[in-house]
């Protein structure tokens, strides 16, 4: 309002064309912030501690701006973690080997039908993330903006492209598959700079004008536009097809604790018309999934009964479990865990048959402890059940 007024009486015409005005910032509880109940957020000294383009970025990220906002400092801290910090690392890697390497990236020019699958894939993922992004401009929901960003720089952009590919960039031989590396990260990073410096100016302009070739500041670069050429749908559902395999995998063993050290066969089931997606990925799983062999079948024929299996978009994966457990160090784990809900369950049961405690005890504590009993004995069930099987196999 204030500057509408100033501007129509200095320069007699609005000083914007649009505007998008917050609700109220409320605290963490969702109180309203004031002073007396000393609730407030101290604008400098917070951005001061965590930077100006992390409050901007975690406003919309939280809630979109037209509703109440929760502002809560572990947001902050998420926000960071989850786009600031990976996106500065994958920078900072990118110049570290540039620099080493001493790369001019003009001799990096292969064209992107030439370069590997996985370069094709993340230029396909950011153009498709840029014609998002700029939809979601133009309709005025930067929650939608900030929240594809953060998935992109987080999973697409630092925990699977650079991550898998380290050994191109420390490859000594400046061939084809190290310049298509550092041109599909080089271009991803620019366009990343650009589509993200209305909500995050100041990282974004550090490094824009910081990589090589690049010339002026980011607020007079031109938007980038999505090309039609660039979208590769069959190089993003073959890498998808391998992330959510790869991740699901990663859970089934982190929910048995299995080390990553341990090696196991790995069996993929493909759902109809999906089998060459599943054959190209099948490096990913060795490398990265802790697969011994991997084995492509038709059917789920012969597969022993008691293997691990996940589903997900367009397979089925079994890993047999008797690859993954040592049974006598499972059945002595389960039977300490099985001891352990016991006690557990002990304890709840003689909470809940207290009159003292049930006549005297919020409500809410009481059903607090009996949801605690129904998850207890649902453990109890599963370990039971596991220690069952197990207990036959060695037989």
């Amino acid at each position: 309002y204030t500057l509408m007024v100033i501007s129509t009486f200095v320069m007699g015409k609005s000083p914007y064309k649009n505007v998008l005005v917050n609700d109220l910032l409320l605290d963490s509880e969702g109180k309203k912030m004031s002073k007396s109940k000393g609730n407030i957020v101290e604008p400098f000294t917070t951005m001061e501690e965590y930077g100006a383009d992390t409050v901007r970025f975690y406003l919309p990220y939280v809630s979109p701006v037209w509703t109440p906002i929760k502002f809560d400092i572990n947001g902050l801290k998420e926000v960071y973690s989850k786009f600031f910090n990976p996106l500065r690392n994958t920078y900072n890697f990118f110049t570290l080997y540039a620099n080493t390497d001493g790369i001019d990236i003009d001799k990096c020019n292969i064209p992107v039908k030439d370069r590997e699958e996985i370069d094709r894939w993340l230029v396909s993922r950011y153009n498709s993330l840029l014609k998002y992004v700029t939809n979601a401009y133009d309709e005025y929901d930067l929650t939608k903006v900030v929240r594809a960003l953060t998935n992109f720089v987080s999973e697409d952009l630092s925990n699977w492209y650079i991550r898998r590919n380290r050994n191109r960039f420390w490859g000594s031989e400046f061939n084809d598959s190290k310049k298509s590396v550092y041109i599909t990260t080089y271009e991803v990073l620019v366009g990343l700079s650009k589509i993200t410096a209305p909500i995050a100016p100041y990282i974004t302009e550090e490094i824009y004008t910081y990589l090589p070739t690049v010339e002026g500041s980011i607020v007079i670069a031109q938007w980038p536009h999505y090309k039609e050429e660039d979208n590769m749908a069959s190089e993003e559902e073959m890498m998808e097809l391998a992330m959510d395999g790869i991740r699901n995998i990663r859970n089934a063993r982190a929910e048995m604790d299995v080390p990553p050290s341990k090696k196991a066969k790995v069996i993929i089931v493909p759902a109809e018309g999906k089998k060459s997606a599943v054959e190209a990925t099948k490096e990913y799983f060795v490398t990265l999934a802790s697969a011994s062999t991997v084995e492509i079948v038709e059917t789920e024929e012969n597969i022993p009964e008691d293997a691990v299996s996940v589903v997900i978009n367009g397979a089925k994966i079994f890993i047999p479990l008797d690859e993954l457990v040592d049974f006598e160090k499972e059945k002595e784990r389960l039977t300490k865990e099985k001891a352990k809900l016991e006690s557990e369950i002990k304890r709840v049961n003689g909470k809940l048959s207290n009159q003292g405690f049930l006549a005297k005890a919020p409500e809410s504590l009481v059903n607090e402890e009996k949801a605690k009993k129904e998850k207890f004995e649902e453990m109890m069930k599963s370990v039971l059940e596991r220690l069952e099987n197990i207990e036959a196999k060695l037989k």
